[in-house]
């Protein structure tokens, strides 16, 4: 709701009375400058020479002012009198009891239920909903229901890293920190007997829209910092923890999919790993590094590509008594290579 127009020392003098004086709807003050507020608002008429007591006052609403005329509505509030308003009388912008009770519906004698709800505006009232709740105890907003949904939105212009949403997790502990979460997400699927098609623990999309352009569109960009002087034992960019308890047809870590369907695209990297740069020092610099893969009942590869060109940069160290097998339907090139004592690589086919 809008509140009347509120302000200090409004006050004059009737110079023309309302015709008639008991039901007129227009009078003319002597000096309207006071009025400094924009109408409409509640005044106080009395007679002049007299203190404005209930029984010769009367509440107008003042609804319209042009020059020293004003526009009332008679009787505003209950209280008074209506008054045979006349040349001479008072009258100024008072306190009443509308500008109080205005406030008061407002404001709400108790919050909405249920206990530990967000409040929020619903329809110009406090609301609260058992599926939106603060838990003091634990710090902790809990939102629940059946498909509860967060949509952060903004528009305009970044500078720099302007975020839409930034959370941190700052841990005080000075002797033994426990692990922060910035974030944490759970996607479960709960079906009894029926089949979940796509469940997303998170789905980020990051676009440009028009033609303007963009220097770097990142979809995801992870920084895993020690910035202090303590030591680490382990610094994880991303971790990619898969468990399966169910039967599965294919677990893929990680799917690179590219979609170029116009324009002109000079280097595409499906993986890209820079060299490590900065002034600390490095012992052993593996870009990739890839364990023992033995789990397999059939077959256990370390690397298997499809067709495609591989080039190495640099030279292949192989493990002792290990080679490079060849294609055996080619009875040509058909063998097992190996380094040999002396570096060279030899056929055996």
């Amino acid at each position: 709701m809008a509140f009347d127009a509120h302000f200090n020392f409004g006050y004059s003098t009737v110079a023309v009375a309302p015709v008639p004086a008991g039901s007129g709807l227009t009078l003319t003050v002597a000096d309207a400058s006071t009025f400094t507020g924009t109408p409409p608002f509640h005044c106080t008429v009395w007679p002049a020479n007299a203190r404005a007591l209930a029984t010769v006052s009367e509440i107008v609403r003042v609804t319209a002012i042009v020059g020293n005329d004003f526009t009332i509505t008679r009787d505003a509030e209950p209280g008074g009198i209506t008054r045979n308003i006349q040349v001479g009388d008072q009258i100024a912008a008072t306190i009443t009891a509308k500008s109080l009770t205005d406030i008061e519906a407002l404001v709400p004698t108790v919050p909405a239920a249920p206990d530990t709800s967000v409040q929020f505006n619903d329809g110009g009232s406090f609301g609260g909903d058992a599926n939106l709740t603060w838990d003091k105890t634990a710090n902790e907003l809990i939102m629940a229901g059946a498909d509860p949904t967060v949509s952060i939105t903004g528009t305009g212009a970044f500078d720099n890293f302007g975020s839409s949403l930034y959370v941190e997790a700052l841990s005080t502990d000075t002797t033994n920190s426990v692990a922060p979460r910035a974030a944490e997400f759970f996607s479960h699927a709960t079906n009894a007997t029926g089949s979940t098609l796509d469940i997303f623990g998170i789905l980020i999309e990051a676009f440009q829209q028009g033609n303007g352009g963009a220097d770097d569109i990142l979809g995801v960009n992870i920084k895993s910092r020690n910035s202090g002087s303590g030591a680490t034992l382990t610094i994880r960019g991303i971790e990619n923890n898969i468990l399966v308890a169910g039967n599965a047809t294919t677990l893929i870590g990680y799917v690179d999919i590219f979609n170029i369907n116009g324009g002109t695209t000079t280097n595409r990297y499906g993986l890209h790993l820079t060299n490590p740069s900065g002034g600390g020092a490095l012992t052993n610099n593996y870009a990739i590094l890839i364990d023992d893969q033995t789990k397999g009942g059939t077959l256990n590869y370390a690397i298997k590509t499809g067709a495609g060109l591989i080039a190495f940069g640099d030279e292949v160290d192989m493990a002792t008594g290990k080679g490079i097998k060849l294609s055996t339907t080619d009875p040509h090139v058909a063998g097992v290579l190996w380094n040999n004592s002396g570096l060279a690589m030899i056929s055996s086919g």
